[in-house]
């Protein structure tokens, strides 16, 4: 059975559709695209050494190194374990190298209408005007991760038609749209760059390709490993962010895009990252961490959240380890500010709630948006953990939005004296209870 290293290529539509690609780079040197029974990789980060159960390889005329699998296994230790509060109390990753060489490229073919942009441009974009790239990350980074002419390099590459690579010698076509083919064209632009360009590509730790326009239309899809359009900044982060094992931003098991509040969700409205992102990145931390020695049954726990884009410390993380199914929320106050974080022109205003049950700062999994608690209707809104799309029991975890102003707004935590109706409802009545002990 084959073994090797995993390469995740993950693809945005330009309707919001998502696909994923999985790669092996064998232990003998081989470059084979996985398909098949692929549903064992999809926790499975870039870099995994797996094992893989082949059911058939073929050589396609075309694109070489296809290798269908009826399964896998990690070749490392699994230690998934459940969340505690400890893992969120501290941010020993922090992502401040963003050093990026832009590849603008153009193909020789006889209908070529020329790169997506020219150089000139392009640096105009991301360097100038009221709104650009440097301030945007700047922005959502808080400042950690600094984003200048001093580690990026935009550069034009022109390639062949179509042809041969010269490292592997499988067969690229500038006409197909397939992962493995764009993974080929990635291989031969960074080729170029180092041996007709004479220019040391692996001091910038991204590599990215804005490919013709033309390109982009035909294929259908916005960005991926390979980025698809030169203008859209969210689509820029989106795709830094996977090669950071950033997952998604999900509403459901079957909408991995569809929470806004995330430059992590659907292209391409301009946006930061959501708090479990954030965390992740190592560029914001928590104001406190909740589990159960600091959040008792009964005992309304008040907390003074800011507005995520004003601080980085700016959410709060409740560990509900006295559940059978435990699980980490993550609540944060997003407003929208122009013109770097507007999710949703202001639709997501309010706290957030989101599940997210991380392992560490680097688990590849999706965020899921839970609630959202809008600053619109303050005094009035509130999210029952009471399980459905992960558990069975729940864990009687209620968050209540108290008042909200533009720069903060205050919440009250409480935790259901039991996992009864009655219990729970007494935390969301209106009524002096012993489960807030103060009118909820």
């Amino acid at each position: 059975m084959p073994a090797g290293a995993l390469t995740v290529l993950d693809t945005m539509g330009l309707v919001g559709q998502n696909e994923r690609s999985y790669f092996l780079t064998t232990n003998r040197g081989q470059w084979l695209q996985l398909s098949g029974k692929t549903d064992s990789l999809a926790m499975f980060p870039t870099g995994t050494q797996i094992r893989v159960k082949a059911t058939e390889q073929y050589n396609a005329d075309i694109h070489k190194g296809m290798l269908v699998i009826a399964g896998a296994s990690s070749l490392q230790a699994n230690s998934q374990t459940a969340p505690t509060s400890n893992m969120f109390k501290t941010t020993s990753r922090v992502i401040n190298d963003i050093s990026s060489i832009y590849m603008l490229v153009e193909f020789d073919c006889v209908d070529s209408t020329g790169p997506a942009v020219t150089v000139a441009d392009f640096n105009l974009h991301f360097w100038e005007g009221a709104t650009n790239m440097a301030g945007y990350l700047s922005t959502c980074s808080y400042g950690k991760a600094p984003f200048t002419k001093l580690y990026t390099l935009t550069l034009s590459v022109k390639l062949p038609c179509s042809g041969t690579t010269h490292d592997s010698g499988q067969y690229f076509d500038s006409k197909a749209c397939d992962a493995n083919n764009l993974m080929l064209i990635a291989a031969e632009a960074d080729w170029y760059v180092l041996n007709v360009l004479k220019i040391n590509h692996r001091r910038y730790r991204h590599h990215i390709l804005v490919m013709p326009q033309t390109t982009k239309a035909g294929c259908g899809w916005s960005g991926t490993a390979v980025v698809g359009m030169a203008t859209d900044y969210q689509l820029y982060l989106h795709e830094v962010g996977h090669n950071w094992f950033l997952g998604h931003s999900a509403t459901s098991e079957t909408c991995d895009h569809c929470d806004f509040s995330s430059a992590m969700g659907y292209c391409c409205t301009q946006r930061c990252f959501n708090a479990p992102h954030n965390w992740q990145m190592g560029w914001s931390s928590a104001l406190e961490t909740l589990d159960s020695d600091s959040l008792r049954p009964g005992v309304t726990h008040y907390v003074s959240l800011p507005s995520q884009i004003t601080t980085s410390t700016n959410f709060v993380v409740v560990t509900t380890d006295w559940s059978d199914e435990p699980h980490a929320f993550f609540l944060s106050y997003r407003m929208g500010t122009a013109p770097y974080d507007v999710p949703l022109d202001g639709g997501l205003d309010g706290v957030l709630v989101h599940q997210f049950d991380a392992q560490d700062q680097s688990t590849r999994t999706d965020s899921y948006l839970m609630s959202v608690l809008s600053s619109s209707r303050r005094g009035a809104t509130s999210w029952v953990d009471v399980g459905g799309l992960f558990g069975t029991s729940g864990s009687g975890l209620v968050v209540r939005l108290v008042d909200a102003d533009a720069d903060n707004c205050t919440i009250a935590l409480c935790r259901a004296m039991s996992s009864t109706e009655d219990s729970l409802a007494a935390c969301t009545d209106g009524k002096i209870n012993g489960a807030w002990r103060v009118p909820d």
